[in-house]
């Protein structure tokens, strides 16, 4: 039987002529461009949960570290957010939820900017490496636990969608969680970038676009992530490289895909995918409609970064 898109629900999914591991298999949305696996594999680790899938130990080993390099990284990369937040909020203190936080790498960035932050995370080994960094706003939870009495001005995620395994129902629980006029932040790999192209290759088992069994077994193109966001969020979709200097991420110099920036800029082909917009509803049509003439126009791309 042949499973439905978790993105748009549409039942034109057609199967991808690759094997990556035990009975899971590959298949394509034809209507908004989703790659997913199904059957899901049932793993056990500390990086997992009901509702998503483990990390790379790799990835998770990265966000343990807080070497100076990286520590200048997060500042850079949370002022630069910071200042993209307070435009668009039109004020510049705020709450903000970020879920997967690891441990925490903006949070004092943010506190000394005066922003109040919560951080979420599902692995206990990140949330004790946050506390003992002496982050006290952290805890072990699993997002869809999260009372909906607590409301946030901004709630970011990155490197988390592609691990869960219900995206709508994660999205309608973010919805839940922000303030009226709020700000979601999120990125994913792009399953249409260059490495992504050469992923399709047969030259990685485990690989097939930005599909990396067991750990990222969905795969987002711009139009899947504006699909999924779109019932909910008034969003701008774009795409940025890894090195970028407000939405990209904390890696070292050696990075393989920082490496290639230059290239995959030249070509507007970026390996990671975000989405950034604002929540909508009916008693916040004036915000909406403020940040969608933001995201419209010439000025506003480069208010979201993307005007580059």
């Amino acid at each position: 039987m042949v499973p439905i898109c978790s993105v748009c629900g549409s039942v034109a999914v057609r199967p991808v002529n690759r094997h990556l591991g035990a009975d899971t298999k590959l298949y394509r949305c034809t209507e908004c461009g989703l790659a997913f696996c199904s059957p899901l594999p049932d793993l056990d680790s500390l990086s997992a949960g009901p509702n998503s899938l483990p990390t790379d130990p790799k990835y998770t080993a990265g966000l343990l570290d807080r070497s100076p390099q990286k520590r200048i990284q997060y500042q850079g990369l949370a002022e630069g957010r910071y200042m993209h937040y307070s435009a668009c909020l039109h004020r510049t203190n705020f709450r903000i939820l970020e879920v997967g936080c690891g441990s925490c790498g903006m949070a004092a960035t943010y506190n000394r900017l005066g922003v109040e932050y919560w951080g979420i995370d599902i692995d206990p080994r990140v949330v004790g490496h946050a506390r003992e960094s002496g982050i006290r706003t952290v805890s072990h939870t699993d997002l869809f636990n999260m009372p909906v009495t607590e409301k946030y001005d901004v709630i970011c995620f990155s490197q988390v969608l592609e691990h869960i395994k219900a995206p709508r129902l994660f999205l309608d629980k973010v919805a839940s969680l922000l303030s009226s006029g709020g700000i979601v932040h999120c990125d994913v790999p792009n399953h249409k970038s260059l490495p992504s192209f050469l992923y399709r290759l047969p030259i990685n088992r485990k690989r097939w676009g930005a599909i990396e069994y067991p750990h990222h077994l969905y795969a987002y193109t711009r139009h899947s992530l504006h699909a999924l966001f779109s019932a909910s969020f008034a969003v701008k979709v774009f795409d940025v490289t890894v090195d970028d200097p407000v939405w990209g991420q904390a890696i070292g110099t050696d990075n393989r895909l920082a490496l290639l920036s230059s290239l995959l800029r030249s070509v507007n082909a970026g390996s990671l995918l975000v989405a950034y917009g604002v929540k909508k509803a009916a008693q916040d049509y004036v915000d909406v409609k403020a940040h969608q003439e933001a995201i419209s126009s010439p000025a506003g791309l480069e208010c979201l970064g993307a005007g580059r």
